[in-house]
């Protein structure tokens, strides 16, 4: 394996994060009981992995940015980032983080790599080694990879669409891979996704389920954006033929019959972004939350309504379908413009939610507890 040395940096913070800029958190609004507070600082913070080892990972991109990867240590009770450490700079836009066997997995723009060896050496790591590499360029920001180890243990992440709508012989375009945890035995395992920066596993099944942000330039309204499942491996979801319910987009050739294309399983708002998905598995939320899909969207940048998505959603699932779909935290978006954009969720040892927010650097802690006001 190639392997590169970076400059590592510890960061302490204050109580409830660092900020050189103060977020309106007052502005967000949340349903009756809960609570949602600052939990840390990141700069152009986008997925997060609670990993078993204690630690939070982080991983950020931004063309301004450093393209850093972090650590961070909660405190005690888990409502604030106690020490955050830069694991390593300079990468390829690292947004996706995924902790296994001790090494921490790095999803950049053309390549998979890991710092091995990551737990107790937060402030020491490891030179970051290549795991896969050569992946299909991308243009357009869907270069960017979200990573998830699977119930199989093997990694899981996407390829996107190369410009934001395309045709393409080549199988591992506009899909969700997966590779062993050394990069070897690459394999196909939903196909037809523009695409997929958000997915986790049905805790009762095991069926994969997935964001897929819709074309651009169709207008405000078409295509909806998507959440997907797929239990099994081998479904093609359609693009770039076909959209929402399997509509027609464009007079594409050799497309697959329709009826061999599977709908998404819920659509939602044209250019709201959805992006990191994850089932509630805990028991700090009422009992009704139990198994609800949790989703963040990052907010339309295409569409005249800029005030769409901005939000995180709560998706009521019953018997492998979606019931309803409600706003569980929202308020980025405030008299006509935004100033934050969610990006990931994630639960916390205590079973809150962390939410991260790019565009303020912030990463928000969700609670319920009735009896705080």
């Amino acid at each position: 394996m190639k392997k590169f040395l970076y400059a590592f940096v510890l960061i302490t913070t204050l109580a409830h994060g660092s900020s050189t800029s103060p977020v309106p958190i007052d502005n967000l609004k949340v349903p009756p009981g809960f609570k949602i507070s600052v939990f840390a600082r990141i700069p152009y913070a986008r997925q997060i992995n609670v990993a078993k080892d204690g630690m939070i990972y982080v991983g950020s991109s931004h063309h301004q940015g450093d393209n850093s990867v972090y650590a961070i240590k909660a405190s005690d009770d888990y409502s604030h980032a106690e020490i955050i450490y830069q694991l390593a700079t300079n990468l390829g836009s690292p947004i996706g983080v995924a902790y296994y066997n001790n090494d921490l997995y790095i999803g950049e723009r053309y390549r998979i790599s890991k710092i091995p060896n990551i737990t107790g050496h937060w402030s020491n790591p490891a030179p970051v080694e290549v795991v896969l590499d050569n992946i299909p360029a991308e243009q357009n920001g869907h270069n960017w990879k979200y990573l998830k180890f699977g119930p199989d243990q093997r990694l899981y992440f996407q390829v996107g669409d190369p410009v934001d709508t395309s045709q393409s012989d080549d199988p591992i375009i506009h899909s969700i891979l997966s590779i062993k945890p050394d990069g070897s035995d690459l394999q196909v395992y939903a196909h037809g996704l523009r695409n997929s920066v958000g997915f986790d596993w049905q805790p009762k099944n095991n069926a994969l389920w997935f964001t897929d942000n819709g074309q651009d330039h169709l207008g405000d309204t078409f295509p909806p954006d998507e959440i997907n499942r797929a239990p099994v491996k081998g479904m093609d979801f359609g693009f770039p033929c076909y959209a929402g319910n399997n509509v027609p987009v464009s007079n594409y050739t050799n497309c697959p019959p329709v009826d061999t294309v599977t709908p998404p399983i819920v659509e939602l708002d044209a250019h709201a972004a959805p992006l990191g998905l994850m089932f509630y598995r805990g028991n700090q939320f009422p009992s009704e939350y139990k198994d609800n899909v949790i989703v963040a969207e990052h907010g339309s940048s295409i569409r005249s309504d800029k005030l769409v998505g901005y939000e995180v959603i709560r998706v009521i699932v019953q018997d492998d379908k979606v019931i309803k779909v409600e706003p569980l935290v929202s308020g980025w978006a405030v008299d006509g413009t935004f100033w934050g954009r969610p990006v990931d969720v994630a639960e916390l040892y205590d079973g809150s939610l962390l939410i991260s927010d790019d565009y303020s650097g912030t990463i928000y802690r969700l609670i319920y507890s009735p009896i705080l006001k």
